[in-house]
């Protein structure tokens, strides 16, 4: 036995290896499905991925790599509680070691319920005074995820639950993103304002917060 599984992992180690954001759970409805490989990719091709629903009726998606060339990213409109199947030929990506799979393989996964999200509907006071406001959602002192504010009123239909902390950006430069200044242009970091109350998104359930900045 000791010998025969030496030998298989001396197979296996010869294959294509990835992982898939599947195999951790049903679908985010609101993320595209990623296939992270271990070694980067040296070819892909997007047209050898075929993704379908359980009967094989074949669904339109948005395949890219991304820039490391070790994650394939495969974004479409989730329908929930629905079962796919993503079907990757044998030949569908070569690593830069030259592996490719052995044979074709399917990763069937189901799109999780929208009664799993919240929906989340902020009211904001006093944001005039903001010219280019960029609400931003925080966990653990990164940012989640972030909107360009165009009213007073936030509102979105489904949100992961979860606590956040949530931080107003002025995105004097309009690039989405906090730039930290430049001391011999002296040009001042943009200012972030943090809102002291963290706030907590239940699932299933219309959350609504009032905000004063």
């Amino acid at each position: 036995p000791g010998s025969s599984a030496s030998n298989n992992k001396k197979k296996s180690e010869k294959i294509l290896k990835y992982a898939s954001s599947a195999s951790s759970g049903p679908q985010d409805l609101l993320k595209p499905l990623t296939l992270t490989f271990e070694t980067p990719l040296k070819d892909f091709d997007s047209s050898k991925m075929k993704l379908s629903d359980t009967l094989y009726n074949p669904i339109v998606a948005a395949i890219s790599l991304d820039s490391t060339k070790k994650i394939i990213v495969v974004k479409n409109d989730w329908t929930e509680d629905m079962h796919y199947r993503l079907v990757l030929d044998k030949d569908f990506a070569i690593d830069t070691l030259g592996e490719e799979l052995k044979k074709a393989d399917t990763i069937s996964f189901k799109a999780k319920s929208e009664r799993e999200y919240g929906s989340l509907k902020l009211n904001f006071k006093n944001l005039e005074k903001i010219e280019h406001p960029v609400l931003q959602f925080v966990q653990n002192n990164e940012v989640v995820i972030s909107f360009k504010l165009a009213s007073p009123t936030f509102n979105v239909k489904l949100f992961n639950p979860g606590e956040y902390d949530l931080r107003i950006l002025d995105d004097e430069n309009d690039n989405g993103v906090w730039d930290p200044g430049n001391y011999h242009l002296r040009k001042q970091p943009e200012k972030v304002i943090a809102i002291p109350k963290k706030i907590s998104i239940r699932a299933d359930w219309d959350n609504e917060v009032d905000i004063i900045l």
